[in-house]
């Protein structure tokens, strides 16, 4: 990565293909190189790239993340999901994939469904910030100040180093304060 932004990508490209070369189950050598090339305005590259690392490395969930991504960005919301949910199913695990797909269903409108994925993230970890602060963006979206602002104190309680969540419960105090003086 280091080699690309330096405005290397000639470089980097040679770099990332002896990666594979060397070892072609280098899943986070696929996954930045189709990165790379996705930035670098080739998304045709990108594709085949992750789909050559997905072939080799299935079970990698950053890799079917990486290919969800490219295909929200072109537009695609249904190849999009068809990404995630082959992600999901080679790597239930995953907790970050289920965050990742909530937000981008979040940003599709189906609400129903970021819920049920932050339901499956929560039974692999009811702990984690990023949990708690999806939870408390969904509230938002749905227009439940008062929940969010629970939900993000009960995060914090349980993930008291989470910055997105500390800034989120900040946030929503902010909007509690300025409510209150224009009443």
């Amino acid at each position: 990565m280091a080699l690309e932004e330096l405005g290397k990508q000639v470089e980097a490209r040679g770099h990332f293909k002896r990666a594979v070369q060397a070892d072609e189950k280098h899943a986070h050598a696929w996954q930045a190189w189709g990165m790379m090339e996705s930035r670098a305005g080739n998304p045709g590259l990108a594709r085949t790239l992750f789909e050559r690392g997905l072939e080799r490395c299935a079970a990698h969930a950053a890799l079917w993340q990486a290919r969800a991504k490219l295909e929200a960005e072109g537009g695609d919301a249904q190849q999009a999901r068809r990404s995630y949910e082959s992600g999901y199913a080679a790597a239930p695990d995953c907790a970050p994939l289920l965050y990742a797909w909530s937000y981008f269903e979040m940003h599709q409108g189906r609400m129903r469904e970021v819920q049920e994925l932050l339901n499956k993230a929560r039974d692999l970890d009811e702990n984690a910030g990023q949990l708690w602060h999806m939870q408390a963006l969904l509230q938002i979206k749905l227009k439940q100040l008062r929940v969010a602002r629970a939900t993000a104190e009960e995060g914090v309680r349980r993930a008291p180093s989470h910055a997105p969540l500390l800034h989120l419960l900040g946030s929503l105090y902010d909007k509690a304060e300025i409510g209150r003086a224009h009443v």
